[in-house]
C-alpha cells in the first residue's frame, strides 16, 4: 500500500568557522561567497552539500527542479570556486 516512507538519505549541513579569524556574525550562507575570506572558504566534496547553500541565499528550496533556479545556483558556484580553496 505504501503508507509510511522514511527518508533515504538525512543529515545536516552548516557552517563551521575558527570565531578567532571570523569577527563578523556568521548567520547566512553568504559568508561562503564573501571575497574578504577568499582562499580560506573549504566547501564540502558533495554536489548537494554545495548546492544548499546557492540555493537557500535567493530563498529557493533545496529540493527544487526548477532549470533557472538550478541554473542561478550553478551559476553562483562557479562564480565562487576562485575564492574556494578546496
Amino acid at each position: 500500500e505504501n503508507k509510511y516512507t522514511i527518508p533515504h538519505y538525512w543529515g545536516t549541513l552548516g557552517i563551521l568557522y575558527n570565531t578567532r579569524l571570523v569577527d563578523e556574525k556568521v548567520d547566512s550562507w553568504s559568508i561562503l561567497f564573501n571575497s574578504k575570506y577568499s582562499g580560506q572558504i573549504i566547501m564540502e566534496n558533495s554536489v548537494r552539500d554545495s548546492f544548499v547553500p546557492a540555493l537557500q541565499m535567493p530563498g529557493y528550496s533545496i529540493n527544487t527542479d526548477n532549470t533557472d533556479e538550478l541554473d542561478e545556483a550553478e551559476t553562483t558556484l562557479i562564480e565562487q570556486r576562485p575564492i574556494v580553496q578546496a
